[in-house]
C-alpha cells in the first residue's frame, strides 16, 4: 500500500467469515408521484366507527382475517361501509383486572 494512501479499516468492506458486505440501497427521499396523489386524496372523517381486536393487534398495509360475532363490531364494520368512507378506527384492548 502507497504510503499516501488513507489507511481502511478491514471491517468497511467486509462481513465477519471474510464475506463482502453489500453496498448500501438508496432509498428516495420521497414517496413516488402516484403515492402522494393518492394519499391526498383520502379524506378522514372526524369520526369513526371503533373496531375492537381483542389483544390482537394489526399492522398497516396488511391483510388479516377478522372474524368477530360482537354486535358492535359487526355494526362497526357496516356503518364503515354505508358510511362511504369504507375506514374504521382499529383499536387493540387489553384485558382489566376483572378480566373484562
Amino acid at each position: 500500500m502507497p504510503d499516501d494512501a488513507p489507511e481502511r479499516d478491514p471491517r468497511d468492506s467486509v462481513a465477519a467469515g471474510g464475506a463482502p458486505v453489500p453496498a448500501p440501497v438508496d432509498t428516495p427521499a420521497e414517496p413516488p408521484a402516484a403515492q402522494r396523489e393518492a394519499e391526498a386524496q383520502i379524506h378522514v372523517p372526524d369520526v369513526l366507527p371503533v373496531l375492537r381486536t381483542g389483544q390482537s393487534v394489526l399492522y398497516p398495509a396488511i391483510v388479516v382475517p377478522l372474524v368477530t360475532m360482537e354486535e358492535a363490531d359487526v355494526r362497526a364494520v357496516d356503518d364503515a361501509v354505508t358510511s362511504g368512507h369504507r375506514i374504521v378506527a382499529v383499536i387493540a384492548q387489553r384485558q382489566g383486572e376483572d378480566g373484562a
